[in-house]
């Protein structure tokens, strides 16, 4: 959504990778998030529905309103999603993020999933996120913070993947650290940061049992060749390295030792009673924002 060029296709086979990832994903980002019964909820850039079906199921009492860019996601998200949408708890609308087809004050809480990391300038789509919700509404953002992916023991395979993908998001027009901004976009809009947290994907010891570390690894498989099409045909990565880095992460499923970590960062903003867009004159203020871990 929004994006000049988006790293992962559309593919059938890429939409259902986004619903296995966001299966895989819900016990680490969706705890956080608290919805209110009866709220009127949008998710801008809600893609094939993935996170759409989590969220109606976690908060049964919720209607959500998805909006996307891509028709081609939105068409996938409608099958996807028959049942919801045919029960009303779920409406899908072609719309742009800098353009929302909604009254001001529309919606009590506003939700965004990797969304922020594929635009070029995030602040015009918080700007309407912000117009769209009522006072006291809330906006729940997921997002990446690529710089913080660490390995162990080191593979040197996997590590140069790893920056030649996120070069080609850069090129792409997006932002693989955009997690570590959120705070300061937030109050640049003229929200009320309320909380900004890591949310660890981890694997270690603790992950224990055979099929759940293949699980995990698998997982990284899927992103990381999501993105294998387009960097070969900018020869920003050759197939032996695709292979290494393959065999990089499968190697860590029978490694004791083995250590992959990982944080998205979330954000919790409040609107202001008084704002509509409003601004921030004294500058960003950090004092409303927080560091939580959730383990």
């Amino acid at each position: 959504m929004e994006s000049p060029g988006y790293i992962h296709t559309f593919s059938d086979a890429e939409q259902e990778r986004l619903i296995r990832q966001g299966a895989f994903l819900e016990p680490y980002i969706h705890p956080v998030i608290d919805l209110a019964p009866g709220s009127e909820v949008l998710e801008i850039g809600c893609g094939v529905g993935a996170q759409i079906r989590i969220l109606l199921k976690r908060h049964p009492m919720i209607r959500l309103t998805g909006v996307d860019i891509a028709g081609v996601q939105l068409a996938r998200a409608r099958v996807f999603l028959d049942e919801e949408i045919k029960d009303g708890r779920a409406v899908l609308a072609e719309a742009s993020g800098n353009a929302l087809p909604f009254a001001d004050r529309s919606f009590d809480a506003i939700c965004m999933f990797w969304l922020l990391e594929h635009v070029r300038d995030p602040l015009p789509i918080l700007r309407e996120a912000d117009r769209v919700l009522r006072p006291d509404g809330l906006i729940y953002c997921t997002e990446v913070f690529n710089a913080g992916f660490h390995v162990q023991p080191p593979a040197p395979a996997l590590a140069r993947y790893w920056r030649a993908f996120n070069d080609y998001q850069v090129a792409l027009g997006g932002a693989p650290d955009i997690g570590a901004h959120l705070a300061d976009l937030a109050s640049a809009t003229g929200l009320s940061v309320e909380w900004l947290c890591d949310a660890p994907v981890i694997l270690d010891r603790r992950l224990t049992g055979q099929e759940a570390r293949i699980g995990f690894v698998t997982y990284w498989k899927d992103l990381l060749l999501s993105a294998a099409d387009g960097l070969l045909a900018q020869t920003r990565v050759d197939r032996t390295l695709i292979g290494d880095m393959v065999h990089a992460l499968d190697s860590l499923v029978d490694e004791d030792d083995a250590v992959l970590y990982y944080a998205p960062r979330q954000l919790r903003a409040r609107k202001r009673r008084e704002s509509g867009t409003a601004r921030v004159q004294d500058g960003l203020s950090h004092s409303a924002t927080t560091s939580r871990g959730i383990s």
